[in-house]
């Protein structure tokens, strides 16, 4: 038998090996075709989205200020959410700062809130699109942006006080408080509230007060566009006291103490009112007396108090009944030419006496004021640097005294004011001429 292939059989091999490589290669392209076509879809797709985050800007601002006046007043930054689309090689180039978002406010002719569109501007609008925004639209307060100040009010309440007080009329600083805002919102307040409650008052009231802002109908006034600049203020309240306050009686002439008299007073209290920590601070109202001055047993004197103290019931001055113990007032009258005696008497003045009785009153132990004689007396009229002219008549105060009542040697004063009148002729320059 022949091992050897015939040519026939030779031929149908090489046939059936050219089929399979044919078809070998068919499916290799159709692999390439499909691993291509993957890619493209996988990795340049036409419709590739992709979400950005991005941060809304204003446009407009000084065109809306130069025609309208107004401005924004709202808080203004926020950011949307933009989904992008298109080849997947564009999008993946794109970074969020390329994407504009913004909201134009140059047309708004209305004051308040306003919603207005946002746009979206992307840098290669042929190939890319927006396909969806998280946000459509914004909402932005606008208005006129002005400063007004408003007029404070006080309220006090809360408050325990005793009957002898009484609140004075409040002062607060500021008086107004400044306000910043939109001009429709600032016009509807009328003034700003202040509230103290002080507790327990025994004194004045300072203290500083939060404010807010009501209306004239007092209504709170509650705009996240206004901006107090005074959020609070100091208030005083003067409180005022009225108090019996005692009346006490004081010699000043050295002679006497009040210890040597009996003293009677017509007002022995008096009720003042003033800001009570003026009036806790009188403990008495002083009455002086000269002693040395004293006419009769009964002298009127004018109250004083400190300043912002006045009296409550009227009272405006207090008389005082003396009597002196142990001692007597003696009034008797000398020859005024006996016992006045003339100073400072200008050179060449002539002039003449025309009192002729000189009354006087002493006061003193009994023995020593009968033993006085008008010789113990000294009346010293001083007429120098007086303006005095010849022909005219003049009273001239005159200062008396008992001999030895300085060192209290005779026990004897004299009380009152006292005087003498004289007539004036001339000068020995006007008889000479």
């Amino acid at each position: 038998m022949n091992d050897f292939p015939v040519s026939g059989e030779i031929s149908a091999v090489k046939k059936r090996s050219h089929t399979a490589f044919t078809l070998f290669v068919i499916i290799i392209a159709a692999l390439s075709a499909i691993i291509l076509w993957l890619y493209v879809l996988g990795y340049d797709s036409p419709n590739y989205e992709k979400e950005f985050t991005v941060e809304v800007s204003v446009e407009g601002e000084s065109t809306l200020r130069a025609d309208k006046g107004y401005t924004i007043l709202s808080d203004f930054g926020f950011s949307i959410k933009v989904t992008v689309s298109g080849p997947q090689t564009e999008v993946n180039k794109l970074k969020a700062e390329d994407i504009k978002a913004y909201i134009d406010v140059s047309g708004v002719t209305s004051p308040g809130n306003n919603y207005l569109p946002i746009y979206v501007v992307l840098p290669n609008e042929n190939k890319l699109a927006v396909s969806e925004k998280s946000v459509e639209t914004a909402v932005v307060y606008i208005d006129k942006c002005v400063v007004a100040e408003i007029p404070v009010k006080v309220d006090v309440t809360g408050y325990i006080m005793p009957d002898e007080l009484t609140l004075g009329d409040y002062t607060v600083n500021p008086v107004t408080v400044t306000v910043q805002g939109p001009e429709t919102e600032l016009s509807k307040i009328d003034h700003a509230y202040a509230s103290i409650i002080p507790g327990e008052i025994s004194g004045a009231i300072k203290a500083n007060a939060p404010v807010a802002l009501y209306t004239a109908g007092n209504t709170a006034v509650n705009n996240g566009y206004i901006t107090l600049l005074d959020p609070s203020v100091e208030v005083n309240i003067p409180v005022y006291k009225t108090a019996d306050i005692p009346v006490k009686v004081y010699f000043v002439g050295g002679y006497f103490g009040t210890d040597s008299a009996v003293i009677t007073l017509s007002h022995d209290h008096i009720k003042v009112k003033g800001l009570a920590e003026d009036v806790d601070k009188l403990e008495e109202i002083r009455i002086n007396v000269a002693e040395n001055t004293l006419n009769s047993d009964t002298v009127v004197k004018r109250i004083v108090l400190p300043e912002g103290v006045e009296s409550a019931d009227g009272v405006t001055s207090v008389s005082a009944t003396i009597v002196f113990n142990e001692l007597v007032r003696r009034t008797f009258s000398a020859p005024a030419s006996a016992v006045c005696s003339f100073v400072n008497v200008p050179e060449g003045l002539n002039f003449a006496l025309t009192t002729t009785t000189f009354s006087m009153t002493i006061i003193g132990a009994p023995q020593a004021v009968a033993a006085v004689t008008y010789s113990d007396l000294s009346v010293v009229i001083d007429l120098g640097g007086l303006d005095l002219e010849p022909g005219g008549e003049y009273y001239i105060p005159a200062a008396v005294s008992v001999y030895g009542e300085s060192s209290g040697g005779s026990g004897v004063f004299v009380v009152g004011e006292y005087g003498a009148e004289i007539r004036i002729y001339g000068t020995n320059d006007d008889e000479k001429r």
